[in-house]
């Protein structure tokens, strides 16, 4: 699964993955991919993107449902 952080900008913007809950980064880039997700990884993540001019964030949800 993959989210992507869309910021434009000039110069062109750094984008930061945190996950709200724990304030922890979680990657460095515009892509937050996650190989094989689990239950534990869902929550609100958001995206922070900055550049000399400015800064911008956006936040998702990721749900994680599995099969019993």
């Amino acid at each position: 699964m993959t989210v992507l952080c869309n910021a434009s900008g000039l110069p062109r913007p750094t984008a930061t993955w945190v996950k709200v809950s724990g304030g922890v980064m979680i990657n460095n880039g515009s892509e937050l991919v996650f190989a094989h997700i689990h239950r534990s990884q869902a929550g609100e993540y958001k995206c922070e993107a900055s550049n000399e001019c400015g800064n911008a964030s956006k936040t998702t949800t990721i749900e994680v449902q599995c099969e019993l």
